[in-house]
């Protein structure tokens, strides 16, 4: 039998694919393997106003944008003044009855949501 260079490119592609194939196994069924790249999805956890090894100032939480404009600020406002609605069942009630959406329904607005 004559072996001709595509035969023999075949059989070199299929053993070289046959030997990774094999030398992935392996004998430890709990064993993860390989991870291609694990940060990607697995991100290093940072304790919240801690320090953090990735920034130049080594803060773990970030300062706003300039010009940003704060909801909650202590020094201005105490917190449940920025709420009309008091934390208890009678408020959540009342403020299910009087607020209201600003947008119309129709078919228009259901289009663009």
């Amino acid at each position: 039998m004559k072996l001709t260079k595509n035969t023999i490119l075949f059989t070199c592609l299929a053993l070289a694919f046959g030997s990774v194939v094999m030398s992935s196994c392996k004998r430890d069924a709990l064993s993860p393997g390989y991870e291609y790249m694990p940060d990607m999805y697995r991100g290093p956890a940072l304790e919240a106003y801690g320090t953090s090894p990735i920034y130049a100032d080594s803060l773990a939480s970030r300062k706003p944008v300039k010009g940003s404009i704060p909801r909650y600020n202590s020094e201005t406002l105490p917190y449940y003044e920025n709420y009309p609605y008091p934390n208890t069942n009678e408020g959540y009630e009342a403020a299910g009855l009087n607020i209201k959406s600003p947008l119309a329904y129709n078919e228009d607005v259901l289009e663009k949501g």
